[in-house]
């Protein structure tokens, strides 16, 4: 299912309402491994919200898998 709104557009709307967020998770491209869309949308939102995101792609088999770490702050975890 596609988007009818850009992946920036979705991440500045669903930090302020969490039902966009739902919705614009739902619509995402998800399924592993091609959730390509899913990581993008929730990078942005973690960036917007101060966070550091490092996209972390895993390949297993020859099938490159998204994924994301995220780090706020500089402490210790």
């Amino acid at each position: 299912m596609s988007s009818p709104l850009p992946v920036k557009s979705e991440a500045a709307i669903a930090v302020r309402d969490p039902l966009a967020l739902a919705q614009a998770l739902l619509r995402a491209p998800s399924v592993t491994p091609h959730a390509e869309g899913a990581v993008a949308l929730v990078a942005q939102i973690l960036e917007s919200a101060g966070y550091e995101v490092t996209l972390l792609p895993f390949d297993s088999a020859g099938t490159p898998i998204a994924n994301l770490y995220a780090r706020i702050g500089t402490g210790a975890p």
